[in-house]
């Protein structure tokens, strides 16, 4: 499945830290269906749990992980997830 278009729902210039971060993306496919993803960081998962103080996240969407946040990483693991019949 290849991707029509990738809009960031927040400002990329707003991201303090790459590695402790989310964000909200939507994702349109050639196929017309439209998707909104989470994209986190592993350290970022820790800062939720702290937020909440808490041992383990909350009930939620699925959340796609990447190393850093970045442009270019989220855009790349966004392809990929969208290969083939997309996942």
């Amino acid at each position: 499945m290849q991707i029509e278009s990738i809009t960031f729902l927040g400002n990329l210039e707003d991201v303090t830290d790459i590695f402790d971060y989310n964000m909200d993306i939507a994702v349109k496919l050639e196929d017309g269906h439209e998707y909104v993803v989470v994209v986190a960081t592993p350290k970022n998962l820790l800062s939720l749990m702290d937020n909440e103080r808490s041992d383990f996240l909350s009930p939620g969407d699925p959340m796609i992980m990447v190393r850093k946040f970045t442009k270019n990483i989220i855009e790349d693991t966004l392809k990929a997830y969208a290969e083939d019949e997309g996942y």
